[in-house]
């Protein structure tokens, strides 16, 4: 600002020297710098013309007599000395002076033109925006940063009035009226000050300045040199401030009022709270408040609770066990709710009881402390031993109810095996037999005979597989899992074939990628036998039938489907549908002994996985299966 103010005077000085005003005006300081030794060469100039003009009207009549010589000086060179006369009289003494007079011009207009270089450097390249106004308020200069910051070029500008330039149409008024003022009265409110106003741009729009007037006078006018900064950022991050300032007042009363109710919905919910509730200082342990609730659990006054500690409420065999907790007061409040175990607490009667203590760090007057929850649990710890006891005697009920249904297990399996494979016998004779009696009596028999023996032949043979599948169902029980990394998808292709080449498959059969899995192949391929052939098997009646076998992903995980567009079934009945011997459909619509899907089941279950079913009738039927999600492939 210093400088700044150096210009404004050097740039008056000069003006006052256009106008042919030597005298100096202006003090150096002692610390001189560049601008001032620019103003001390212009005092030192102004001294010296002022010196000589007080001795040229010394001698006005003498130089009135040589003024013909004077007006041809005034064209001269002054750097070329005129010569002087042999006799040295008083006009070669006057001729002298105006020799060295010449030299002293040349001298001083060489440093004036320095100075006016540095000065129209810093004009030019000042960073705020410089304005020079003449009396009238007619531009008369225009830097290159007032150029940047208002648009206008100062070609566009020069020559033309400041308010109808720079001026908002609401302030132009009382710029004109204040102008006025000055010239008439010398005084200005706003000169030499830094005030804060909006600028119109060239494209009209607005923004806010930083502005400072200084007035400088040149004879007997006066012009105005004005800096000008724009502070439209500033003031927009001010604006911002003050928002922030303003919304984090309402903040803070909003917050201060939120606390008011916080604290009043404590004191509340502390006060009334059905449980007992206290709060102690740390790492005393002194009752700081207590509730309602624990006066009447304990029976002790508030005044009796107030003087006390948490070790005054525990029986001997409990304070060593506090003793050994750690009371200092925490780094942070910022912990949760902790349970702190079930205490034995001393009621003022003597009476012991058992408390569940909930404990929560907390500060109380910018003082640590917590506030802590107790919970009777007496009768509850009277009903855990109970407890204990029913669980014992049921796990010794239990081991030795397992131990009997393990036996009669084996004994059922035992069974099922001896009578599968007894029964093999009488079948295997009632079917020879009856071929006998084909071979041997066939001219003998009628065609109702032949019938009866074919009926024979049909049920000897079903009730033959009907036995392999009851061995095949009592061996998955039996039967470890040899779980392998398997394709799925050639396991269900190698069925698909299989099928194909024993009999007529008109099914169109669709198979997607199945992915890996870990399992017993041998027992998944009768899965995929059970389901694909019962998929063939009820939507062979169809015209155009079809099978699609797939995986998809649902909630529970990975899982794979049979799909078939045949007959379908009545959900109504779906809790029938695993069952051993247990059909939707009758014998003479469609073969099977009714175990299939019983085997499906159980070999699902030993994978640990789930089997479902979703079907409408003569709609068709799907149906979907997993495997225990631990045993699948990562690359599926």
């Amino acid at each position: 600002m210093k400088k700044d103010k150096r210009v404004r005077q050097i740039l008056q000085q000069i003006a006052r020297f256009s106008k042919g005003d030597h005298g100096p005006y202006m003090n150096v300081t002692e610390n001189v710098d560049e601008i001032d030794a620019i103003s001390a060469g212009l005092n030192a100039l102004g001294e010296a013309l002022t010196s000589r003009d007080s001795a040229i009207k010394e001698k006005e009549e003498r130089i009135n007599a040589l003024l013909e010589i004077l007006l041809r000086y005034t064209t001269m060179d002054f750097s070329v000395k005129a010569p002087l006369c042999s006799s040295g009289d008083e006009i070669d003494a006057l001729g002298a002076g105006l020799n060295a007079l010449g030299e002293e011009l040349v001298y001083h207009t060489s440093r004036l033109k320095d100075s006016e270089e540095q000065i129209k450097t810093i004009f030019n390249n000042a960073p705020d925006a410089v304005i020079v106004i003449d009396s009238k308020g007619i531009i008369v200069r225009w830097n290159p940063a007032a150029e940047r910051i208002l648009g206008w070029t100062e070609e566009e500008v020069k020559g033309r009035f400041l308010h109808e330039i720079l001026i908002p149409d609401r302030y132009r008024e009382k710029h004109i009226a204040g102008m006025k003022h000055f010239l008439k009265t010398g005084e200005g409110p706003v000169l030499n000050k830094t005030i804060e106003l909006p600028a119109l741009c060239k494209d009209q729009s607005e923004l806010e300045i930083e502005l400072t007037i200084s007035p400088a006078r040149l004879k007997d006018e006066y012009i105005f040199i004005s800096f000008l900064r724009d502070i439209t950022d500033r003031k927009k991050a001010e604006g911002e401030i003050r928002h922030l300032n303003a919304t984090l007042e309402q903040r803070v009363l909003e917050r201060t009022k939120e606390l008011h109710q916080s604290e009043n919905k404590y004191r509340n919910l502390f006060e009334n709270n059905p449980m007992p509730l206290w709060i102690v200082e740390l790492p005393s342990l002194r009752f700081f408040d207590v509730n309602d609730s624990a006066l009447r659990q304990y029976g002790y006054s508030r005044q009796e609770f107030l003087s006390m500690t948490t070790f005054d409420i525990r029986p001997e065999d409990e304070k060593i066990r506090l003793l050994q907790l750690n009371h200092s007061p925490p780094l942070t409040t910022n912990i949760p709710t902790l349970n702190s175990g079930i205490w034995k607490h001393l009621k003022k009667d003597g009476t012991i009881i058992h408390a569940e203590v909930y404990v929560h760090e907390i500060t109380v007057d910018g003082k640590p402390a917590r506030l802590v929850l107790s919970n009777d649990v007496t009768e509850r710890k009277k009903i855990e031993m109970e407890i204990i006891n029913l669980n014992k005697d049921l796990e010794q009920r239990v081991a030795k109810r397992t131990e009997e249904l393990q036996i009669a297990n084996k004994e059922l399996e035992s069974f099922s095996y001896s009578v599968s494979h007894d029964l093999r016998v009488p079948l295997r004779a009632i079917h020879g037999y009856s071929q006998m009696l084909i071979e041997d009596y066939e001219v003998k028999l009628d065609g109702e005979g032949k019938r009866l023996i074919n009926n024979v032949q049909t049920n000897a043979k079903k009730m033959g597989q009907l036995v392999d599948d009851l061995l095949e169902f009592s061996r998955l029980g039996k039967r470890e899992l040899n779980t392998l990394n398997v394709d799925l998808t050639s396991i269900a292709e190698a069925v698909i074939n299989e099928l194909t080449h024993a009999g007529n498959v008109r099914a169109k059969i669709k198979v997607h990628s199945l992915g890996k899995a870990k399992a017993d192949p041998a027992l998944l391929k009768h899965v995929f036998q059970n389901l694909i052939a019962n998929a063939i098997k009820y939507s062979s009646k169809k015209e155009d039938p079809e099978v699609e076998i797939g995986l998809t992903e649902v909630k529970s995980g990975k899982t794979y489907f049979v799909k078939d567009n045949g007959t379908g079934f009545d959900m109504a009945y779906y809790n029938k549908l695993f069952g051993v011997f247990q059909r939707l459909h009758g014998q003479e619509e469609f073969e099977g002994t009714g175990v299939g899907l019983a085997i499906v089941h159980r070999i699902i279950t030993r994978h640990h996985g789930k089997i479902w079913a979703d079907g409408k009738v003569d709609e068709g039927a799907t149906f979907y299966f997993t495997l225990d999600s631990s045993t699948l492939n990562e690359n599926i």
